[in-house]
């Protein structure tokens, strides 16, 4: 499955246009950012790529990926995009119109994208039969279920 199978690229282009009005509208309504440039469109797919890289191969803190450290550094991250510039992308990062319901939830700002990518994750992916859930996911409540009672470490159909 490609990227672009999930992030269509009218998502691509719609928040890479988006970001770039968010962009303008704040260095007009705050006088200036001299560390910004427009976003192309392969800023975009790198941004949405590195963010997918940093939820499988998460640090303690986001500049971790960009270290001088090789044993924490994430050479794949720091050589498609600069820590400045992922930076300068996260703070304009926007899939919606900016001025359009100033009032709107703080996920206004994303949710375009987040639907469209639920959709296609959906479309892509279908749920088998067997399907893994981590035992420390379902809760267990049942005879034992003190904290210190070894059947809290166990699934719930596991005997103890």
């Amino acid at each position: 499955m490609t990227f672009y199978a999930i992030f269509l690229t009218s998502l691509v282009k719609r928040s890479w246009k988006e970001t770039n009005r968010y962009a303008n509208w704040c260095i007009t309504k705050n006088g200036g950012d001299r560390f910004w440039s427009p976003v192309s469109s392969a800023d975009k797919s790198a941004l949405i790529g590195i963010i997918d890289i940093m939820g499988v191969d998460s640090k303690p803190e986001i500049a971790d990926d960009w270290s001088t450290y090789q044993t924490i550094r994430n050479d794949y991250i720091a050589n498609i995009m600069s820590h400045n510039r992922y930076q300068k992308l996260m703070q304009y990062f926007h899939c919606n119109n900016p001025e359009r319901g100033k009032e709107a939830p703080l996920y206004n700002i994303v949710q375009p994208v987040l639907g469209a990518v639920f959709i296609k994750s959906r479309e892509c992916y279908s749920m088998h039969r067997q399907v893994c859930i981590d035992g420390s996911i379902v809760g267990y409540k049942g005879p034992g279920s003190l904290w210190w009672s070894p059947c809290n470490f166990y699934q719930m159909k596991t005997p103890c």
